[in-house]
Protein backbone atom coordinates (compact mmCIF):
# COMPACT_ATOMS: atom_id res chain seq x y z
CA UNK A 1 0.00 0.00 0.00
CA UNK A 2 1.37 3.48 -0.87
CA UNK A 3 1.39 6.31 1.58
CA UNK A 4 -1.09 8.38 -0.77
CA UNK A 5 -3.60 5.38 0.21
CA UNK A 6 -2.03 5.48 4.07
CA UNK A 7 -3.29 9.23 4.19
CA UNK A 8 -6.65 8.93 2.59
CA UNK A 9 -7.29 6.12 4.81
CA UNK A 10 -6.84 8.25 7.72
CA UNK A 11 -8.41 11.48 6.48
CA UNK A 12 -11.58 9.17 5.92
CA UNK A 13 -11.37 7.53 9.55
CA UNK A 14 -11.15 11.04 11.18
CA UNK A 15 -13.75 12.57 9.03
CA UNK A 16 -16.24 9.73 9.87
CA UNK A 17 -15.09 10.37 13.74
CA UNK A 18 -15.93 14.16 13.60
CA UNK A 19 -19.10 13.52 12.08
CA UNK A 20 -19.77 10.61 14.69
CA UNK A 21 -18.83 13.32 17.05
CA UNK A 22 -21.04 15.98 15.97
CA UNK A 23 -23.97 13.36 15.30
CA UNK A 24 -23.18 12.42 19.53
CA UNK A 25 -23.84 15.62 20.09
CA UNK A 26 -26.82 16.86 18.33
CA UNK A 27 -28.29 13.96 20.05
CA UNK A 28 -27.33 14.97 23.41
CA UNK A 29 -28.09 18.39 22.47
CA UNK A 30 -31.48 17.62 21.71
CA UNK A 31 -32.40 14.77 24.57
CA UNK A 32 -31.42 17.45 26.88
CA UNK A 33 -33.90 20.11 25.12
CA UNK A 34 -36.19 17.76 24.89
CA UNK A 35 -36.20 17.05 28.88
CA UNK A 36 -36.13 20.82 29.39
CA UNK A 37 -39.49 20.92 27.55
CA UNK A 38 -41.03 18.10 29.02
CA UNK A 39 -40.16 20.06 32.47
CA UNK A 40 -41.99 23.08 31.00
CA UNK A 41 -44.86 21.54 30.35
CA UNK A 42 -44.75 19.67 33.18
CA UNK A 43 -44.69 23.48 34.92
CA UNK A 44 -47.32 24.93 33.20
CA UNK A 45 -49.57 21.78 33.68
CA UNK A 46 -49.62 22.58 37.34
CA UNK A 47 -49.36 26.50 37.31
CA UNK A 48 -53.04 25.43 34.84
CA UNK A 49 -53.95 23.34 37.59
CA UNK A 50 -53.18 26.10 40.85
CA UNK A 51 -55.43 28.49 38.50
CA UNK A 52 -58.59 26.49 37.95
CA UNK A 53 -58.34 25.94 41.66
CA UNK A 54 -57.47 21.72 40.84
CA UNK A 55 -56.53 19.99 44.14
CA UNK A 56 -54.56 18.02 41.56
CA UNK A 57 -51.14 19.48 43.11
CA UNK A 58 -49.87 16.36 44.74
CA UNK A 59 -47.66 16.23 48.06
CA UNK A 60 -44.20 16.42 46.84
CA UNK A 61 -44.35 17.97 43.27
CA UNK A 62 -42.10 20.63 43.39
CA UNK A 63 -38.89 22.10 41.69
CA UNK A 64 -36.63 18.96 44.29
CA UNK A 65 -38.96 16.30 42.28
CA UNK A 66 -37.83 18.33 39.01
CA UNK A 67 -34.41 18.13 39.84
CA UNK A 68 -34.61 14.35 40.69
CA UNK A 69 -36.43 13.68 37.74
CA UNK A 70 -33.82 16.21 35.72
CA UNK A 71 -30.92 13.85 37.77
CA UNK A 72 -32.50 10.68 37.06
CA UNK A 73 -32.36 11.55 33.16
CA UNK A 74 -28.86 12.63 33.19
CA UNK A 75 -27.53 9.39 35.20
CA UNK A 76 -25.28 9.07 38.26
CA UNK A 77 -22.06 10.43 36.08
CA UNK A 78 -23.85 13.62 35.59
CA UNK A 79 -24.42 12.91 31.64
CA UNK A 80 -27.55 13.00 29.67
CA UNK A 81 -29.03 9.43 29.67
CA UNK A 82 -30.36 8.49 26.45
CA UNK A 83 -33.32 8.14 26.22
CA UNK A 84 -35.19 5.26 24.35
CA UNK A 85 -36.36 6.15 20.73
CA UNK A 86 -39.45 7.33 19.65
CA UNK A 87 -42.39 5.29 17.77
CA UNK A 88 -43.13 1.77 18.44
CA UNK A 89 -40.44 0.60 19.70
CA UNK A 90 -39.68 3.43 21.95
CA UNK A 91 -43.28 2.79 23.65
CA UNK A 92 -42.60 -0.95 24.11
CA UNK A 93 -39.36 0.00 25.64
CA UNK A 94 -41.58 2.82 28.05
CA UNK A 95 -43.73 0.05 28.67
CA UNK A 96 -40.64 -2.01 29.78
CA UNK A 97 -39.35 0.72 31.91
CA UNK A 98 -42.22 1.27 33.51
CA UNK A 99 -42.99 -1.72 35.12
CA UNK A 100 -46.21 -2.17 32.35
CA UNK A 101 -47.98 -0.06 33.65
CA UNK A 102 -51.00 1.23 32.01
CA UNK A 103 -51.76 5.02 31.17
CA UNK A 104 -53.49 6.97 34.42
CA UNK A 105 -55.28 10.44 34.34
CA UNK A 106 -55.95 13.23 36.48
CA UNK A 107 -59.38 14.67 36.77
CA UNK A 108 -58.75 17.08 34.05
CA UNK A 109 -57.99 14.08 32.22
CA UNK A 110 -54.26 15.20 31.81
CA UNK A 111 -52.47 11.82 31.53
CA UNK A 112 -49.79 11.53 34.20
CA UNK A 113 -46.01 10.79 34.07
CA UNK A 114 -44.39 8.34 35.22
CA UNK A 115 -42.84 10.68 37.99
CA UNK A 116 -46.37 11.73 38.96
CA UNK A 117 -47.50 7.70 38.51
CA UNK A 118 -44.32 6.86 40.79
CA UNK A 119 -45.64 10.00 43.53
CA UNK A 120 -49.44 9.06 43.34
CA UNK A 121 -48.32 5.07 44.38
CA UNK A 122 -46.78 6.93 47.11
CA UNK A 123 -49.19 8.96 48.39
CA UNK A 124 -51.70 5.99 47.74
CA UNK A 125 -49.25 3.88 50.45
CA UNK A 126 -48.99 6.34 52.54
CA UNK A 127 -52.95 6.31 52.63
CA UNK A 128 -53.02 3.13 53.02
CA UNK A 129 -50.64 2.95 55.65
CA UNK A 130 -52.01 5.92 57.74
CA UNK A 131 -55.55 3.50 57.40
CA UNK A 132 -53.82 0.88 58.27
CA UNK A 133 -52.79 2.49 61.38
CA UNK A 134 -55.74 4.09 62.11
CA UNK A 135 -57.62 1.01 61.87
CA UNK A 136 -55.19 -0.85 64.45
CA UNK A 137 -55.64 2.18 66.85
CA UNK A 138 -59.22 1.91 66.30
CA UNK A 139 -59.33 -2.11 67.13
CA UNK A 140 -57.07 -1.52 69.99
CA UNK A 141 -59.10 1.21 71.18
CA UNK A 142 -62.07 -1.14 70.21
CA UNK A 143 -60.60 -3.85 72.63
CA UNK A 144 -59.61 -1.06 75.51
CA UNK A 145 -62.98 -0.26 75.62
CA UNK A 146 -64.37 -4.13 75.72
CA UNK A 147 -61.85 -4.74 78.80
CA UNK A 148 -62.61 -1.82 80.86
CA UNK A 149 -66.72 -2.98 80.16
CA UNK A 150 -65.45 -7.16 81.15
CA UNK A 151 -63.69 -4.78 84.66
CA UNK A 152 -66.74 -3.14 84.87
CA UNK A 153 -68.98 -5.76 84.73
CA UNK A 154 -67.16 -7.81 86.59
CA UNK A 155 -66.59 -5.49 89.35
CA UNK A 156 -70.14 -5.14 89.47
CA UNK A 157 -71.28 -8.64 89.78
CA UNK A 158 -68.66 -8.88 92.38
CA UNK A 159 -70.37 -5.81 94.34
CA UNK A 160 -73.75 -8.01 94.01
CA UNK A 161 -72.35 -11.25 95.36
CA UNK A 162 -70.88 -9.54 98.54
CA UNK A 163 -74.15 -7.60 98.76
CA UNK A 164 -76.11 -10.83 98.59
CA UNK A 165 -73.53 -12.31 101.02
CA UNK A 166 -73.76 -9.83 103.34
CA UNK A 167 -77.63 -9.81 103.32
CA UNK A 168 -77.62 -13.29 103.97
CA UNK A 169 -75.14 -13.38 106.14
CA UNK A 170 -77.32 -10.79 108.39
CA UNK A 171 -80.48 -12.76 108.25
CA UNK A 172 -78.46 -15.65 109.30
CA UNK A 173 -77.20 -13.62 112.18
CA UNK A 174 -80.86 -11.78 113.11
CA UNK A 175 -82.42 -15.85 113.04
CA UNK A 176 -80.18 -16.68 115.61
CA UNK A 177 -80.66 -14.01 117.65
CA UNK A 178 -84.32 -14.88 116.99
CA UNK A 179 -83.90 -18.33 118.07
CA UNK A 180 -81.82 -17.60 121.04
CA UNK A 181 -83.83 -14.85 122.74
CA UNK A 182 -86.87 -17.85 122.00
CA UNK A 183 -84.63 -20.17 123.93
CA UNK A 184 -83.95 -17.69 126.76
CA UNK A 185 -87.82 -16.51 126.80
CA UNK A 186 -88.49 -20.08 127.31
CA UNK A 187 -85.74 -20.61 129.61
CA UNK A 188 -86.68 -17.49 131.93
CA UNK A 189 -90.27 -18.99 131.65
CA UNK A 190 -89.37 -22.82 133.08
CA UNK A 191 -87.35 -20.97 135.92
CA UNK A 192 -90.24 -18.76 136.66
CA UNK A 193 -92.73 -20.89 136.77
CA UNK A 194 -90.93 -23.29 139.16
CA UNK A 195 -89.90 -20.15 141.47
CA UNK A 196 -93.76 -18.70 141.63
CA UNK A 197 -94.27 -22.13 142.87
CA UNK A 198 -91.67 -21.44 146.05
CA UNK A 199 -91.97 -17.42 145.79
CA UNK A 200 -95.26 -17.08 145.26
CA UNK A 201 -95.97 -17.70 149.50
CA UNK A 202 -93.67 -15.62 150.50
CA UNK A 203 -94.70 -12.76 148.03
CA UNK A 204 -97.75 -12.75 149.93
CA UNK A 205 -96.81 -12.87 153.21
CA UNK A 206 -94.74 -9.85 152.33
CA UNK A 207 -97.98 -8.49 151.11
CA UNK A 208 -100.10 -9.62 154.02
CA UNK A 209 -98.00 -8.27 156.69
CA UNK A 210 -96.82 -4.40 154.67
CA UNK A 211 -100.79 -4.28 154.55
CA UNK A 212 -101.46 -5.52 158.26
CA UNK A 213 -99.09 -2.44 159.15
CA UNK A 214 -100.75 0.24 157.10
CA UNK A 215 -104.20 -0.88 158.23
CA UNK A 216 -102.82 -0.82 161.88
CA UNK A 217 -101.21 2.88 161.33
CA UNK A 218 -104.43 4.12 159.41
CA UNK A 219 -106.17 2.84 163.03
CA UNK A 220 -104.66 4.41 164.98
CA UNK A 221 -104.52 7.76 163.68
CA UNK A 222 -108.27 7.11 163.28
CA UNK A 223 -108.63 6.37 166.59
CA UNK A 224 -106.48 9.47 167.74
CA UNK A 225 -108.82 11.62 165.82
CA UNK A 226 -111.80 10.54 167.62
CA UNK A 227 -110.31 10.80 171.21
CA UNK A 228 -108.98 14.44 169.77
CA UNK A 229 -112.47 14.94 169.15
CA UNK A 230 -114.39 13.70 172.41
CA UNK A 231 -111.56 15.62 174.44
CA UNK A 232 -112.25 19.03 172.47
CA UNK A 233 -115.27 19.21 174.34
CA UNK A 234 -114.19 18.48 177.96
CA UNK A 235 -111.16 21.21 177.08
CA UNK A 236 -113.13 23.81 177.86
CA UNK A 237 -112.93 23.39 181.75
CA UNK A 238 -108.79 22.97 181.79
CA UNK A 239 -106.06 24.42 180.40
CA UNK A 240 -106.66 24.04 176.56
CA UNK A 241 -102.87 24.45 175.16
CA UNK A 242 -101.81 21.88 177.38
CA UNK A 243 -103.97 19.50 176.09
CA UNK A 244 -103.31 20.59 172.47
CA UNK A 245 -99.60 20.83 173.08
CA UNK A 246 -99.20 16.76 174.34
CA UNK A 247 -102.06 15.48 172.11
CA UNK A 248 -99.85 17.14 169.12
CA UNK A 249 -97.12 15.05 170.08
CA UNK A 250 -98.30 11.88 170.61
CA UNK A 251 -100.03 12.26 167.11
CA UNK A 252 -97.28 13.63 165.15
CA UNK A 253 -95.37 10.33 166.36
CA UNK A 254 -98.44 8.38 164.69
CA UNK A 255 -99.62 10.02 161.63
CA UNK A 256 -96.41 10.44 159.97
CA UNK A 257 -94.74 7.48 158.19
CA UNK A 258 -91.23 7.99 156.86
CA UNK A 259 -90.87 5.45 154.06
CA UNK A 260 -87.19 4.35 153.89
CA UNK A 261 -87.53 3.58 157.76
CA UNK A 262 -90.75 1.55 157.44
CA UNK A 263 -89.31 -0.11 154.14
CA UNK A 264 -86.04 -1.05 155.69
CA UNK A 265 -88.84 -2.68 159.07
CA UNK A 266 -90.77 -4.64 156.88
CA UNK A 267 -87.46 -6.14 154.68
CA UNK A 268 -89.56 -4.67 151.38
CA UNK A 269 -88.53 -1.62 148.87
CA UNK A 270 -89.36 1.41 149.52
CA UNK A 271 -90.97 1.06 145.63
CA UNK A 272 -93.62 -1.68 146.81
CA UNK A 273 -94.21 -0.16 149.89
CA UNK A 274 -95.29 3.05 147.78
CA UNK A 275 -97.55 0.33 145.28
CA UNK A 276 -99.22 -1.36 148.59
CA UNK A 277 -99.85 2.26 149.79
CA UNK A 278 -101.19 3.46 146.67
CA UNK A 279 -103.45 0.05 146.16
CA UNK A 280 -105.19 0.73 149.65
CA UNK A 281 -105.87 4.00 149.13
CA UNK A 282 -108.05 3.25 145.92
CA UNK A 283 -109.61 0.68 147.95
CA UNK A 284 -110.19 3.07 150.52
CA UNK A 285 -108.43 1.37 153.21
CA UNK A 286 -106.02 4.10 154.09
CA UNK A 287 -106.27 7.75 153.57
CA UNK A 288 -103.45 10.18 153.20
CA UNK A 289 -100.84 12.15 151.18
CA UNK A 290 -97.25 12.00 150.27
CA UNK A 291 -94.78 15.03 150.70
CA UNK A 292 -91.53 15.45 148.73
CA UNK A 293 -89.05 14.47 151.88
CA UNK A 294 -90.04 10.50 151.33
CA UNK A 295 -92.96 10.66 153.95
CA UNK A 296 -96.62 9.23 154.54
CA UNK A 297 -98.69 11.65 156.24
CA UNK A 298 -101.73 9.58 157.79
CA UNK A 299 -105.41 11.61 157.53
CA UNK A 300 -108.51 9.89 159.61
CA UNK A 301 -112.15 10.85 158.08
CA UNK A 302 -112.41 13.46 161.35
CA UNK A 303 -110.12 15.85 159.52
CA UNK A 304 -112.00 15.81 155.79
CA UNK A 305 -114.33 18.67 157.12
CA UNK A 306 -111.27 20.99 158.02
CA UNK A 307 -109.70 19.95 154.70
CA UNK A 308 -112.92 20.85 152.85
CA UNK A 309 -112.89 24.16 154.04
CA UNK A 310 -109.34 25.34 153.80
CA UNK A 311 -109.70 23.84 150.17
CA UNK A 312 -112.69 25.98 149.94
CA UNK A 313 -111.12 28.73 151.17
CA UNK A 314 -107.83 28.27 149.18
CA UNK A 315 -109.10 26.82 145.93
CA UNK A 316 -106.24 25.53 143.78
CA UNK A 317 -102.95 24.34 145.34
CA UNK A 318 -99.99 21.93 145.60
CA UNK A 319 -99.15 19.13 146.78
CA UNK A 320 -96.80 20.62 149.52
CA UNK A 321 -99.31 23.71 150.54
CA UNK A 322 -101.97 20.47 151.16
CA UNK A 323 -99.31 18.40 153.18
CA UNK A 324 -98.70 21.15 155.06
CA UNK A 325 -102.13 21.86 155.91
CA UNK A 326 -102.68 18.27 156.70
CA UNK A 327 -99.78 18.60 159.28
CA UNK A 328 -101.18 21.45 160.50
CA UNK A 329 -104.84 19.78 161.12
CA UNK A 330 -103.79 17.26 162.88
CA UNK A 331 -101.70 19.23 164.85
CA UNK A 332 -104.28 20.51 165.99
CA UNK A 333 -106.63 18.01 166.63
Amino acid sequence: MSLAHVVAALLLLVIGGSLLFLWLQRRHNSEWKAALGEEKVKKGNRGEQQRRGSPQDLPGNNSDDSLEEFNEDRGVGGGMRRRPQRGAGGRDQNAEQDGGDVDVYDENGVKLTRLQRKKLAKVREREERRQAQEAALESQRQRQDQTTQRDVEAALREEELKAAEDAALRELRAEKVRADNEEYAKWVDHIGVEERGELGDEARERQARVQDFLLERAARVQAHARRSSAASAAAQAQDVNRVNAEAGKNNTEGHVLVLQAAARDLKVSVEELVHTIEQMARDGKVDGVFDDRGKYVFIAPEHFPQLAHFLRVRGRVSVQEFTRECNRIIMQT
